[in-house]
């Protein structure tokens, strides 16, 4: 049996959070900048505590406004 992928489980969940699959992979690409610099700058704050005192806190917040604005 050959399987073919179609295009509809690429779009399926986005469609179910109300996003197209390029709004879904905005929101997504952005979400994972955002986590990738909060824990870089927690990487150098673990190692250097006067550097980037706050950068994983106000990174998490924005993540977390984003999940809110997205929801409403």
């Amino acid at each position: 049996m050959i399987l073919i992928p179609t295009f509809n489980r690429f779009t399926e969940h986005p469609a179910s959070v109300g996003q197209t699959w390029g709004e879904h992979a905005r929101f997504a690409l952005s979400a994972s900048a955002i986590m990738a610099w909060a824990s870089f700058a927690a990487l150098v704050h673990a190692v250097a505590p006067p550097l980037f005192k706050t950068t994983t806190h106000n990174a998490l917040e924005r993540l977390y406004a984003m999940f809110v604005e997205r929801e409403t």
